[in-house]
This record gives C-alpha cells, sequence and structure tokens, in this order.
C-alpha cells in the first residue's frame, strides 16, 4: 500500500510539473511577443504619421499601398493580442493615461480626455504603451480648486 501511495504521489508532482513547465511556457512567449510589438510602436507611429500628412507630389497608389501594409501589419498585431487603447471622451486615470497637456474647459468636461496626442497600446492585459493625452480641466474658481474642491497640480505628475 505504501508503494502505491508513492506511486500516486509521484505522478501527481510530474503532472504538476508539466502545468507548470507549460504555465512558464507561456509567460516567457508572452513576454517576448510584447517585447516585439514595444519594439513595432515606433514604426506604427510613423505609418500613423506619414498616411496622415500626405505629401501632394507623391502619387495617391504609393499612399494606397502604405495604407494596405499598415493594415496588414495591424491585424497581424491584432491576432497576436495586442490592441488600441481608446480614450477620446473617457475620463483620465493615471494609471492608464499619460497626460502631457491640460485645458481650461467648462465644468461639465472636467477630467474627460479631449485629444489623443500618441496613441496607447495594450498586449492582452499589460500595458505597452500609455497612450499621451490632452485632459479637460474645469475652470478654477476660488484660485486654486475647481468646482468640487479639489486641487489639479497633481494632474501632470506620473
Amino acid at each position: 500500500m505504501r508503494l502505491y501511495d508513492r506511486l500516486l504521489r509521484m505522478q501527481a508532482e510530474l503532472e504538476n510539473s508539466r502545468k507548470r513547465m507549460q504555465r512558464e511556457k507561456e509567460e516567457y512567449l508572452d513576454q517576448a511577443y510584447a517585447g516585439l510589438i514595444r519594439a513595432l510602436l515606433p514604426s506604427l507611429d510613423a505609418f500613423e504619421r506619414a498616411l496622415k500628412d500626405r505629401d501632394q507630389t507623391v502619387p495617391n497608389g504609393f499612399y494606397e499601398g502604405m495604407k494596405l501594409i499598415y493594415g496588414g501589419l495591424l491585424q497581424v498585431l491584432d491576432r497576436a493580442g495586442h490592441a488600441r487603447i481608446e480614450v477620446l471622451g473617457h475620463t483620465f486615470d493615471p494609471h492608464l493615461h499619460q497626460a502631457v497637456e491640460i485645458v481650461k474647459d467648462e465644468p461639465r468636461r472636467d477630467q474627460k480626455i479631449v485629444e489623443e496626442l500618441l496613441p496607447g497600446f495594450k498586449f492582452r492585459q499589460q500595458l505597452l504603451r500609455p497612450p499621451m493625452v490632452k485632459v479637460a480641466v474645469a475652470k478654477r474658481q476660488n484660485g486654486s480648486q475647481t468646482h468640487d474642491g479639489s486641487a489639479r497640480e497633481g494632474l501632470m505628475s506620473r
């Protein structure tokens, strides 16, 4: 009976080792994918800028080709788990967004993101790059406080 218990225990340990090795392998691959995607982000930014700021002397077919390449690259990254963080109209979250500019605005838009300056990306649930945003803050009343009584000096610190 003692031998049978040892056999069962060893089988359980072997199964646990297999599961642990599989989990570690998946974590390693996720880190490798995240590093690759993070390295590609500047190229994605360059594609977006090139497609947005067209030179009229360059033939339209060139930009159509760039659009196809950019779209194909995004499809591959999306299948791997890459996702762009949507920010416009959302409430500013210092854990997710990086405020690089604040704009005084009406109180109803306090802490709302009004413009995306640089897109942010996630890989599965991991933040690869926070979006750089412009945030609306309520016009100050009484000098140092907003309509809700809170100070806004710490908004841009991260």
